[in-house]
């Protein structure tokens, strides 16, 4: 008998939220966390196996994460230890759009200025004349051959994808389409939980919503693009009952807030992202938003920011980290309070590390510290 049976029949819940980039799962994840009660683990796409099992490591705690289909198995992904499972799949049209312009969330691209002013002045005329300029000339312009790696790479997944939702026949499996409508009986019902249409992205994920409307392919599909991409998209079309007859938009419409406008905010925010070592710009809210999902290096700021006015607060968050298996990063803490001189900082950040039974890791760091606090009353 599985552990996640176990927890069922408790009345626990461990429910994992998959799908592809851009399909709409931060929406969904969202609207199930707003509904999901205390206590709980929450963990917003686990970037290692250590922080994937931190959701699993409770059993008392309800959880929800939700994970990449790409990043599955990496992180040891295995329907069986939730609950719940929910795959979330998106008209692989609007996928391709949007992934193309969530592109410009990648420092990498960010830092190459030449090219990014070019990708802009491309999407500006793509805003001008939508049939002048097609998305696979665009995807050209971000790489050699572009356009062929992207058709390739995502029919792949999209394949690997639809296998995993063939072969698990108890994953719920929910339109975004269905999700943007506020259609979500069903998912309340296999939930036993009263799910709502998603709310406006806010906090740290506000970056990441564009349009959220079904169907805006129609807008910047090209007939270049349909004879491009229609053969290695029409299975899945077909298997999940999404219109196959690629018809464009007659007055095709492409807004800057939705184009070039949304890409350079995406830029800007990426390098104030509040999950990032050393943030720009971000606030204490921005900071609490990733920390309440699971961002270890937005957890680890937030409390260096409490650790003097909120040490229960500072305390729950290294401990977390530990838990996840973020000690170094909490035995780092405490060394820049140690070359600051502030000792009571230092201390507070080493003992969580040591309780967590890193003990030669500890004293090797406590014993310069305990030495350089000779005479110093605390």
């Amino acid at each position: 008998m599985s552990q996640a049976f176990n927890e069922r029949s408790a009345g626990i819940m461990r429910i994992c939220i998959i799908g592809l980039a851009k399909s709409g799962t931060s929406a969904l994840y969202e609207s199930v966390k707003a509904s999901l009660p205390p206590p709980r683990r929450i963990l917003f796409e686990p970037k290692s196996p250590s922080e994937f099992r931190y959701v699993l490591g409770n059993g008392t705690a309800n959880a929800l994460t939700k994970i990449m289909f790409t990043s599955a198995a990496a992180l040891g992904f295995d329907p069986a230890a939730f609950t719940h499972n929910i795959c979330i799949v998106r008209d692989p049209r609007d996928v391709a759009v949007s992934s193309l312009l969530y592109r410009f969330n990648r420092i990498q691209l960010i830092k190459d200025k030449a090219l990014t002013g070019r990708l802009i002045e491309a999407l500006q005329r793509k805003e001008q004349e939508p049939d002048v300029m097609p998305v696979s000339t665009i995807l050209d312009m971000l790489e050699s051959d572009g356009a062929r790696k992207f058709i390739a790479s995502f029919e792949s997944t999209l394949a690997k994808f639809q296998e995993l939702i063939a072969t698990h026949k108890d994953l719920f499996v929910l339109r975004f389409e269905d999700m943007i409508e506020g259609n979500l009986d069903p998912l309340s019902e296999f939930l036993s939980l009263k799910i709502s249409p998603p709310p406006r992205l806010s906090g740290w994920t506000s970056k990441i919503g564009r349009k959220g409307e079904s169907g805006d392919w129609r807008n910047w599909f090209c007939d270049a693009d349909v004879n491009l991409f229609q053969p290695h998209l029409q299975t899945f079309i077909a298997a999940h009952g999404y219109d196959a007859t690629w018809q464009q938009s007659g007055n095709k419409s492409i807004l800057p807030e939705h184009c070039s406008g949304y890409v350079k905010t995406l830029m800007l925010s990426r390098v104030n992202d509040p999950y990032l070592r050393s943030p720009n710009n971000a606030s204490i809210e921005a900071l609490k938003s990733a920390a309440e999902d699971g961002k270890p290096m937005a957890m680890l700021n937030l409390a260096r920011n409490v650790i003097a006015t909120e040490p229960d607060a500072a305390k729950a968050l290294l401990t977390q980290l530990v838990e996840m298996e973020h000690t170094a990063n909490v035995l780092s803490l405490g060394d820049s309070f140690r070359k600051s001189r502030d000792l009571r900082k230092a201390f507070f950040a080493y003992r969580i590390a040591y309780a967590a039974n890193n003990a030669s890791l500890a004293r090797r760091t406590l014993a310069p510290l305990v030495r350089l606090a000779a005479g110093n009353r605390f």
